[in-house]
């Protein structure tokens, strides 16, 4: 065997074990940077999901569905019509409720009318009081020179007491009157603003025989069917704004020692694909783990414990203008990324001021229509008189 061979088969060998080294080094180091400068600032996860505003439509009178207008899939606009209640017992509530307004005004009005003819009874009284009061007067001066007898001067005063007595009477009377009549103003008397109410009770009812959408979006879960009987509280359909998401991402608790609230978080979804990239921020991170919500909560006081990484919901807001560019879908996944290098924020969220944050607006236009109405039955009853609500 050849010596010089054996000693150039070493020196390869050598030389292929430093060239090995010496990529693994490089390659730990290049790993290890890429870590140290990159990677561990960027925190992402696959268990993440689309969430948002679902609103069940359900009625708020009891009735029999006469049409519906609007079936899953379909988009809807903010006071569109949805579905129709049968309003025939309604319409009828409603024509005897302004017929009982009516009848209210008109016993007010006569009330008032009792008012004065219980002041004018309380001066004719007060009249008559005066000159029984001069004729006693004049028969005691004629009684005292002796011009007529006693008999004449009592029967005098006896028609001075039944003169007073009956102004008492009348006073009274226009007392207890005017406690009937109130202060005056029709609209506002006791019998009429209950009558009012009643009016508005009917009138509402007759509005919501109509269920409108209080938002606009798209229709799903659609239960109702035309004939049915439905009942406050029972779910007809739901509308699902793409407007109003946002994503539900679950981190391992060991991922949220650098997760600060509002970082910036890329969103990219199946739906997709990595073309489109959503941007948002971190809204709030959850206040317990998702098992702590769940039906059956973990039960960890037993011999037989075995430690798993939880789970922390973290609320994900998006970019308005993106998600109306490429619309998301409630309850799809998404992968998503947060950008953890600034830490200066806060890692829960600070209490916020009480605010609104969604309303609707479509059902303030119904008790308008009901002002407009009684203050018509008001004037048309009582010519002159302003109709206050």
């Amino acid at each position: 065997m050849d010596p010089n061979a054996s000693g150039n088969n070493d020196g390869a060998r050598a030389k292929v074990l430093l060239v090995l080294a010496v990529l693994l080094l490089a390659v730990g180091g290049s790993v290890y940077a890429y870590w140290n400068l990159y990677a561990k600032f960027y925190i992402n996860t696959d268990d993440a999901y689309v969430a948002g505003v679902i609103a069940d439509i359900e009625p708020q009178i009891a009735g029999s569905v006469k049409s519906i207008s609007a079936d899953n899939t379909d988009a809807v606009l903010k006071g569109q019509t949805l579905v129709k209640l049968d309003d025939t017992d309604a319409i009828i509530a409603l024509e005897k409720a302004k017929v009982e307004l009516a009848t209210s005004v008109n016993m007010v009005k006569s009330y008032l009318d009792r008012v004065e003819t219980a002041r004018a009874n309380v001066a004719f009284r007060k009249a008559e009081l005066e000159k029984s009061q001069m004729d006693y007067n004049r028969r005691k001066n004629l009684f005292q020179g002796k011009v007529v007898t006693e008999e004449i001067l009592e029967h005098a005063a006896i028609d001075l007491r039944a003169s007073q007595k009956s102004v008492e009477q009348a006073e009274h009377q226009l007392s207890e009157t005017r406690v009937i009549a109130g202060s005056g103003d029709v609209a506002n008397h006791t019998s009429v603003r209950m009558a009012k109410e009643k009016l508005r009770d009917a009138w509402m009812a007759l509005k919501r025989t109509v269920i409108v959408a209080p938002l606009s979006g798209k229709i799903a879960k659609r239960s109702v069917e035309v004939g049915e009987r439905v009942t406050p509280g029972k779910p007809l359909m739901a509308i699902i704004p793409l407007n109003l998401v946002w994503v539900d991402a679950n981190f391992k608790e060991n991922q949220l020692v650098d997760m600060r609230i509002n970082q910036p978080v890329t969103i990219t979804s199946d739906l997709y694909g990595h073309d489109v990239v959503f941007h948002g921020k971190v809204e709030g991170i959850g206040a317990g783990t998702g098992g702590v919500f769940s039906v059956i909560p973990p039960q960890n006081a037993t011999g037989n414990w075995i430690k798993i990484v939880q789970r922390v919901p973290v609320k994900i807001s998006l970019n308005g203008d993106e998600v109306a560019k490429s619309p998301l879908l409630i309850g799809l996944s998404v992968r998503v990324t947060v950008d953890a290098h600034d830490k200066s924020g806060q890692a829960i969220s600070a209490a916020k001021p009480a605010r609104e944050l969604y309303k609707t607006d479509v059902y303030d236009l119904d008790e308008k229509g009901a002002d407009e109405l009684m203050q018509q039955i008001i004037r048309q009853n009582l010519p002159g008189q302003k109709a206050e609500k």
